[in-house]
């Protein structure tokens, strides 16, 4: 080669390193272009991690620009709730086929599921541009869950064998975890909805430290206190003000670093938050896109179901499941006006849409006797009409169903679901004559061993329109067997604080079903929300606060424990089976009907949405959904 033409190939070479070096090997949206053109941003290579997340779009390359508008929490899943590692299955069963990194890139199992080595995504940037480091792990497990201020107990799911999980940094971005028993079924918490999100595991320490007394001083966080209206040993509580533990809180302040496809710009209202795309945020689609599409989400908080539909038939909302089915006649009909379609998506990942959970540790012996009687159980389930349920606030959509787990879990049996699912009012009012409950008074409602009426009071609050109308129904058909039962509807909050504190006698949630790192929901004690509260504390301090449970109770917490401690599918399912095999016997909980769909309203120009769409906790992979008609 000439040394004219070598010079014209090394110009060449040079000139395609300037022109990488200026527009990079990865494209983004021209809004963000912008700022890097007026020096605001770095290039997007430079503000991606070293392998970004590479996500496989469910329909087609999207384009970039427009605002969501969106108006439900679930909705807001995927713009909070970014996991540590995911799933690619739909079960809860740990596969490594069916796992993948996330926030963490890679991990490593050790020791029989004791040690777990984990390594975060090189070059990962919080959406302030400071970079992701073991650092902010070490201090969400020793400066936060660790401080006492901050956090009153360590985390149940980070505790085996009665030890906290012991932390062992290994360099800028790799880090072992260490428990004294087996653990298979962490990985499993750490792609779940309720231990899955980075919040729970990784915190930006750059920014939350400016609120931590072991980092700032009192000095500098006076002024903040005096804000807040806390004095100087509340630091605590200004912390947790600051610190957004929620990944499902979308009023974190403007500012707060994250690692989601959306960071909050503006709030107008209390009802409306502003969200504007992530410009650090760590995935690309198949042909090196940045990842989101669309620029803008607006939320808007809409109680009313009335306004919701008007909002709906209007076009105002591009994405909607906060959806009454009985409107779904009005939702099709109005389709062509609101520029919208409405499709009918099953609920996969819950059982039954109303399920009651009496609480057996109240402190009331009349209450205890009667109600701990499995067979007293066994009656209320046979009273209840649930073809009727089904007809009246289901429209026939749903199916009669026990609680159970959720459909296509590996766990249930036939049996499990159909446990004293049939309408026999007479059989259930020979096993209450048969256990002691013959008597009764003048208005005909049964009379307890204490001379008084036994009485059954359900306290809930409205997590779901269809819970007060079942209710009214069920609370019917134990009175119809001679059960005074009675209804209140509370606060949400209220309703938390209570049943926390063992002061509710029964209650309703909308789920029953297991979910991926948070198996057994409502079979074993073990939640928040549970029919043993002065078990639950039995058990999660080791025997030393609550009441000591029942033989059947501890063999339940014992298959617990041997399900989230084995690292063999084989023997998870076979504990899974023997816990649901115990709820379909005593009916710690008891169900009316499954497999209800959700009207899904979605603007006839919003791509990639439905394929994995899950109703119930909202849209998965929204950094993916684009509108075809942007220009």
């Amino acid at each position: 080669m000439s040394k004219k033409r070598l010079k014209i190939f090394l110009s060449f070479l040079f000139m395609l390193f300037m022109v990488n070096s200026i527009f990079g090997s990865y494209s983004e949206s021209p809004m963000l272009m912008e700022r890097v053109k007026n020096g605001d941003l770095p290039s997007v290579d430079n503000r991606l991690p070293i392998h970004p997340k590479v996500v496989k779009v469910r329909e087609e390359i999207g384009k970039y620009g427009g605002t969501l508008h969106i108006s439900k929490g679930n909705e807001m899943r995927a713009l909070l709730v970014e996991n540590t590692i995911e799933s690619t299955g739909p079960i809860p069963v740990f596969d490594e086929k069916l796992v993948e990194g996330n926030v963490i890139e890679s991990w490593k199992v050790m020791d029989n599921g004791k040690k777990f080595l984990f390594t975060i995504r090189k070059g990962l940037k919080w959406s302030d541009g400071y970079p992701v480091t073991t650092e902010d792990v070490r201090f969400t497990l020793e400066d936060i869950y660790s401080n006492k201020n901050i956090t009153r107990i360590f985390p149940d799911w980070l505790v085996k064998g009665g030890e906290k999980v012991k932390l062992n940094i290994i360099d800028k971005y790799t880090f072992e975890l260490d428990f004294k028993e087996p653990y298979g079924l962490f990985l499993l918490q750490l792609q779940s909805i309720a231990r899955g999100s980075y919040h729970f595991f990784i915190n930006p320490s750059h920014y939350l430290k400016k609120f931590h007394a072991k980092y700032t001083s009192m000095d500098k966080l006076k002024p903040l206190l005096e804000k807040e209206k806390l004095d100087e040993k509340s630091w605590g509580k200004l912390f947790q003000r600051k610190w957004q533990s929620s990944p499902w809180n979308h009023r974190k302040d403007i500012g707060y670093p994250v690692l989601d496809p959306y960071v909050v710009v503006e709030k107008p209202s209390d009802n409306v938050t502003i969200f504007e795309r992530n410009p650090y945020y760590f995935k690309v689609d198949e042909k090196g896109n940045q990842l989101p599409y669309i620029d803008k989400v607006r939320y808007e908080s809409i109680s009313n179901q009335e306004l919701m539909n008007m909002k709906i038939m209007s076009g105002e909302l591009d994405f909607t499941i906060n959806t009454s089915l009985g409107d779904l006649a009005l939702y099709k009909a109005n389709e062509e006006k609101g520029k919208y379609n409405t499709v009918l998506v099953p609920i996969k990942s819950i059982n039954t849409k109303a399920c009651y959970f009496p609480n057996l540790t109240y402190e009331d012996k009349t209450w205890r006797k009667i109600m701990r009687n499995p067979e007293f159980r066994h009656a209320l389930s046979l009273a209840i009409n649930r073809d009727e349920i089904n007809e009246l606030v289901y429209y026939g959509f749903g199916t009669p169903s026990q609680a159970c787990d959720a459909p296509g879990s590996p766990f249930v049996e036939k049996s499990f679901r159909n446990a004293y699912i049939k309408y026999d009012p007479k059989k259930a009012e020979e096993i209450l004559d048969k256990i002691g409950l013959s008597k009764k008074d003048k208005d005909g409602w049964r009379i307890g061993p204490d001379g008084k009426p036994f009485t059954i009071n359900i306290e809930f609050f409205q997590v779901n329109p269809s819970l007060v109308p079942t209710t009214e129904l069920v609370a019917s058909y134990w009175k119809d067997i001679g059960i005074k039962t009675e209804m209140k509807v509370i606060d949400g909050g209220l309703w938390y604080q209570r049943q926390g504190a063992n002061k509710t006698t029964m209650s309703v949630w909308h789920e029953d079903a297991s979910r991926p790192g948070n198996p057994f929901f409502f079979f074993v004690p073990y939640e928040m929300i549970n029919w043993g509260p002065a078990w639950r504390t039995w058990f999660t301090t080791n025997g030393k606060e609550g009441e000591e449970p029942p033989l059947e109770v501890k063999k339940l917490f014992e298959y617990y424990n041997k399900f989230t401690s084995t690292i063999s599918n084989k023997e998870r399912i076979e504990f899974g089976k023997k816990i649901l095999k115990s709820q379909s016997e005593n009916l710690w909980v008891i169900g009316t009907v499954n497999n209800i769909p959700i009207p899904v309203i979605i603007n006839k120009h919003l791509k990639n949405v439905v394929n994995g769409l899950d109703p119930q906790w909202g849209p998965s992979m929204e950094e993916q959904y684009f509108f075809d008609n942007v220009k």
